[in-house]
């Protein structure tokens, strides 16, 4: 489990289904599309969370961290 300090964008560069769960136990997908760019707030302070790609083939993405 990890955490985003920051906000990002996600940018996806294949199509894919990304599991997300947070260490409560709450669960929210992203549907990601090809060479689509995606905005995700910072995570809540003190939460983590895991990514599990639920697609049939690799993920692949670039994530981009917004600082100050």
């Amino acid at each position: 489990m990890h955490r985003h300090e920051h906000d990002r964008v996600v940018v996806a560069f294949s199509d894919g289904l990304l599991k997300i769960t947070n260490d409560k136990g709450k669960v929210h997908y992203l549907k990601l599309e090809k060479d689509k760019g995606y905005y995700l707030a910072r995570d809540v302070p003190g939460e983590l969370h895991s990514d599990e790609n639920m697609s049939l083939r690799p993920i692949k993405v670039l994530v981009i961290e917004l600082r100050g």
